[in-house]
């Protein structure tokens, strides 16, 4: 009977390599809704949505995103709270829209604990804010990344942010 079978329902195909396909085709399909699902746990936005009133109009200023070195320099030796600002929401959005963050650049950089620092400036609610977003983007990767947030002492600080 598989005789008659693989003359009929196989005929010039083999069996090991549908079955090959098939699994290979599972792989991707679950590589690639792991990768959706991490992207959502970023927060990236794949519209134009601005968070936190910042507005797409005319009249609104243009914020330049800065790069990686000068998110560094912004963060670590800025001693101004709009330009640390400045600094760490290009930091956030870095983090957020790129489908492989920088991740352990930022975390190389000793950036981490500077954006926990910047968790306990209350009178700056704003950055807090950016800084709490960039934290929780650098926590969502994997369990190294998220220790070093740990071991900054993030968790304290977003506790007493709830």
């Amino acid at each position: 009977m598989a005789d008659r079978m693989r003359e009929y329902k196989f005929k010039g195909r083999d069996s090991e390599s549908a079955r090959n396909r098939r699994r290979e085709n599972a792989v991707e399909l679950r590589r690639n809704k792991k990768a959706e699902q991490m992207m959502k746990r970023r927060n990236v936005v794949t519209e134009d949505v601005k968070p936190l009133g910042e507005s797409s109009g005319n009249n609104s200023k243009a914020i330049t995103l800065l790069e990686l070195p000068q998110i560094c320099t912004g963060i670590l030796t800025a001693t101004d709270p709009k330009a640390q600002f400045h600094a760490v929401q290009s930091c956030r959005k870095l983090l957020s829209k790129e489908k492989v963050p920088p991740v352990e650049n930022i975390i190389q950089n000793g950036l981490v604990p500077k954006l926990v620092e910047f968790l306990g400036r209350s009178e700056y609610p704003e950055l807090q804010y950016e800084s709490a977003w960039a934290l929780t983007n650098v926590a969502s990767g994997t369990s190294d990344q998220t220790l070093a947030v740990v071991q900054a002492g993030a968790v304290l600080y977003l506790i007493k942010l709830l």
